[in-house]
């Protein structure tokens, strides 16, 4: 099952936050970390805003309970590719998560026929394949 599939159905949603903080608690994490690469449409974009409000609801019930597991760090995928058609749900992520892991790497690569370039370049103004832009954007 893809994240795409799994957030889309509220059930396997519910199962995937019921499991992953068992394992957190089994094990003694922490916190938690998504690392979805990458959600491609709005629906994605959607369905990761209420991931991760339920996810957070959790995470409080249990932490309350178990006094642990209660940090929740996301890795993100952010391009830097002015031309990308989706936002992230910044309301969601200002709410509900604790820390963002900005994953800043892919701006070039063998797609790239006529430039040679760094594949995670940190300034580019000029072409807004850059972490910069990323972030700014």
């Amino acid at each position: 099952m893809t994240f795409s599939n799994m957030a889309n159905n509220n059930q396997s949603r519910s199962t995937f936050i019921k499991s992953s903080i068992r394992i957190a608690l089994i094990y003694g994490f922490d916190c938690l970390d998504l690392d979805w690469e990458i959600p491609n449409t709005a629906q994605d974009m959607s369905n990761l805003a209420s991931l991760f409000e339920e996810w957070r609801q959790a995470i409080e019930i249990e932490s309350k309970s178990y006094g642990s597991c209660n940090y929740f760090a996301p890795d993100i995928y952010l391009s830097s590719y002015s031309d990308l058609p989706i936002l992230y749900p910044g309301g969601a992520i200002k709410s509900y998560i604790d820390f963002v892991n900005q994953r800043c790497f892919d701006y070039h690569g063998n797609w790239d026929t006529s430039d040679t370039a760094e594949h995670a370049l940190v300034y580019d103004n000029s072409s807004g394949n850059s972490t910069s832009y990323g972030v700014d954007s």
